[in-house]
């Protein structure tokens, strides 16, 4: 079901030359273009309304469930989530112009960087298992943003981001 002309090149190109088929698709399930080019999903209508027509590649059939519409009306939709970071970064020049230090590069778990500008230092933090991760205490102090609603001190808990001052 791949439409990306670079997969179906790659495809074909690893096929003839004997590379084993399943081999092929688990390097494109990972690499190709075509997961970046899914159609939104507004709403419920048919194809998630994206179209009338026939679209470039299927529509999520969890598009009743998933979709922008629906991700507008909830509160906690990473969508509205999404809103918040912009706002939050806007207001805050050193998370644009501040110098990037990532933190936690060596872990599994965390990934993390600071932005630094003139005397205001910010930490974004995220973690990325389904494990409580401990955190320094010292990022608990001025949380800008969190996507859960209610941070744990000095824990993340899983998939939990943050948005801190420091």
């Amino acid at each position: 079901e791949y439409n990306d002309i670079q997969s179906v090149n790659m495809y074909n190109t690893e096929m003839a030359a004997g590379r084993p088929e399943q081999e092929i698709m688990d390097y494109l399930a990972v690499r190709s273009r075509d997961h970046g080019r899914t159609p939104i999903q507004w709403n419920t209508d048919s194809n998630g309304g994206f179209t009338t027509g026939k679209p470039w590649l299927k529509v999520n059939p969890n598009f009743s469930e998933i979709n922008v519409e629906q991700q507008i009306k909830d509160e906690d939709s990473i969508l509205n989530f999404y809103r918040q970071l912009i706002q939050v970064r806007k207001a805050n020049k050193a998370l644009i112009h501040g110098r990037f230090e990532d933190v936690f590069a060596d872990s599994d778990q965390l990934a993390g960087y600071t932005r630094t500008l003139d005397d205001e230092k910010w930490i974004v933090l995220s973690n990325l298992s389904e494990e409580v991760v401990a955190i320094p205490a010292e990022y608990d102090e001025n949380i800008a943003l969190c996507n859960y609603k209610h941070h744990q001190k000095a824990e993340l808990q899983p998939y939990e981001t943050i948005v801190a001052k420091l």
